[in-house]
């Protein structure tokens, strides 16, 4: 019988991780019977190989592959999947989140109530010690998002709905259907961190019937363990070039399509989303941090290009800092923007009534 879902799992070394990742699956309360499960070893030097094996040994529908060697990030092995899968529609899973209990069923019958090419729900983030929610799913007054995404959407075509783009370009609070992503032939940048962006507005681009459930159905790690953070907790030069790639396809994507534009949509989140990234670079050499504004210096001039300017004073501060080369002082100011006492002060200043002159 054809399985409901396809689940496609990247995986490496994520020995500490994956099993809480399986059971969250098998878990769910659609039933394991209607799941197909992929997992794809992405050449760890760890454990996972075993542990997932031992899984695809224990349950029919658990199916476990093996590449030689590292890809370099995940678009490889989630393509692979993509191949392998014969579900009605397909799921991703990171291996070191989870699933909430209920997320298959709600995304499914969603998606088979609507005929959807594509579902989104909302996520959390977790650690050991808290959970929370991302700003744009909370009512706020948080002037990054002023749309929230709060009330369910069905079967509208982007442009009808532009503020799903302003979701986190990710693809695993999604389900997708399996013939949309085969016929469109939509597959994941390989060897590139980002990938999930340029599928997700891809998708998200070619779609003619999104929907939107906010629910839960998601829960994202932070991880604690700084012997294996994850390539995106504690970037190195290689992101930063990948972001710089990833965008480059993404406007361009824009541009073919026509439907919406890049800078009016999504530039200034992803510009932001950037300078936080930078902020967690400290730990690496002056000339090393150098090197990575160097390499996105075209990103963060387009400021200028396409005239818009974040409502935040440090980070305007920041990109002036950056456009006119003064590198040292845009590192400074980049680190303080992310501690306690900016945050406070720029609370203080967002508050403060404005005199009319």
């Amino acid at each position: 019988m054809k399985p409901k879902i396809s689940m496609i799992l990247p995986i490496y070394n994520v020995e500490e991780y994956i099993e809480e990742a399986l059971e969250s699956i098998i878990n769910q309360t659609m039933g394991i019977e209607n799941l197909e499960v992929i997992m794809v070893n992405d050449g760890s030097a760890d454990n996972s190989r075993l542990i997932i094996d031992e899984y695809a040994g224990k349950y029919k529908n658990f199916k476990s592959f093996h590449f030689d060697k590292p890809s370099g990030a995940a678009g490889s092995p989630r393509n692979f999947g993509i191949q392998k899968a014969i579900g009605e529609y397909i799921m991703f899973l990171d291996p070191d989140d989870l699933y909430t209990s209920n997320a298959c069923e709600l995304l499914y019958n969603t998606a088979k109530k609507y005929d959807s090419d594509i579902v989104m729900g909302t996520f959390e983030l977790f650690n050991s010690k808290k959970q929370w929610q991302h700003p744009l799913f909370i009512k706020s007054s948080n002037k990054m998002f002023p749309n929230k995404l709060i009330e369910p959407k069905i079967n509208l075509k982007i442009e009808e709905s532009p503020e799903l783009l302003m979701a986190p370009a990710i693809a695993v609070t999604k389900i997708f259907k399996s013939d949309f992503i085969k016929d469109k032939d939509i597959n994941f940048p390989e060897g590139m961190v980002s990938e999930d962006a340029v599928f997700a507005v891809e998708s998200f681009l070619l779609a003619e019937k999104i929907s939107f459930i906010p629910h839960t159905v998601y829960r994202y790690r932070q991880r604690e363990n700084d012997r294996n953070p994850s390539i995106t907790q504690k970037p190195k030069l290689k992101f930063f070039q990948d972001f710089s790639e990833s965008r480059k396809i993404i406007i361009s994507l824009y541009e073919e399509h026509s439907i919406l534009k890049y800078k009016q949509v999504r530039y200034l989140l992803d510009l932001e989303h950037l300078i936080f990234k930078l902020s967690q670079t400290n730990y690496l050499s002056y000339e090393r941090r150098v090197d990575i504004l160097d390499t996105v210096y075209w990103f963060i001039y387009k400021s200028k290009d396409f005239e818009l300017a974040p409502n935040d004073i440090g980070t305007k501060y920041i990109l002036d800092f950056i456009i006119d080369k003064k590198y040292n002082r845009a590192f400074k100011l980049i680190y303080i923007k992310r501690s306690k006492m900016y945050r406070i002060i720029n609370k203080i200043v967002n508050y403060l009534p404005t005199t009319k002159k």
